[in-house]
């Protein structure tokens, strides 16, 4: 695991949270790689996950709904 300082990890949160909500933008495919990119670096970097992790969970849930049924999911908007 990298430990990361207080800094870091606030630094890593906010442009986790950006890339989220500009994946948004871009459609269910872009939301699922930025979800399991933050993962990964959670996974790597954090001792513990965010609080608000269910934010990730349930964009990426409502996209892989939007890409099963082809039905237009507006959760994330």
């Amino acid at each position: 695991m990298n430990e990361l300082t207080n800094d870091q990890m606030k630094a890593l949160y906010r442009r986790q949270k950006g890339a989220l909500t500009r994946a948004k933008k871009q459609g269910p495919q872009a939301v699922i790689a930025a979800v399991n990119k933050a993962i990964a670096e959670w996974d790597e970097s954090f001792p513990a996950w965010p609080d608000d992790w269910r934010i990730w969970q349930n964009a990426k849930d409502d996209a892989e709904y939007h890409i099963r049924t082809g039905h237009p999911t507006n959760s994330w908007s």
